[in-house]
């Protein structure tokens, strides 16, 4: 598909995620930074990356630099872009794994100031106030 179609996101971010989720960190990396060059205005394709990371509990400390990029870098998400409200929920599932509980609990607060009708994020932060 991106071969094909190398200005079109959704191969970049299927194929990072695949990679990740086999555990293939660097070939994903490679993807990813493949994908910013080609269409630098959506860095979904971290996003993707970070929630495989964060499924497989492998690679936390790059899966949050992912996120903290998408976040920093995205004002306003492009079609299909995973919404910022997510990448701060997954942003907090990442810091819970790493037993970061406070930072944590302010990502899923931030989530949940911007789209108050999130329930996983409600779910978890309840979870996490919880423990």
């Amino acid at each position: 598909a991106n071969e094909v179609n190398p200005d079109r996101i959704s191969g970049y971010r299927l194929l990072a995620h695949s990679l990740a989720v086999q555990k293939r960190f660097d070939e994903a990396a490679k993807v990813i930074a493949r994908a910013e060059t080609a269409i630098p205005d959506d860095l979904s394709p971290y996003v993707n990356v970070a929630r495989a990371m964060l499924r497989v509990n492998a690679e936390l400390p790059k899966a949050e630099a992912y996120l903290k990029k998408y976040l920093t870098e995205t004002k306003e998400p492009e079609p299909n872009a995973p919404p910022i409200a997510a990448a701060h929920y997954w942003l907090g599932l990442v810091y819970d794994k790493q037993g970061r509980k406070p930072e944590a609990i302010g990502e899923l607060e931030t989530a949940l100031r911007i789209k108050p009708d999130f329930e996983p994020a409600k779910q978890d932060l309840k979870r996490i106030k919880g423990k």
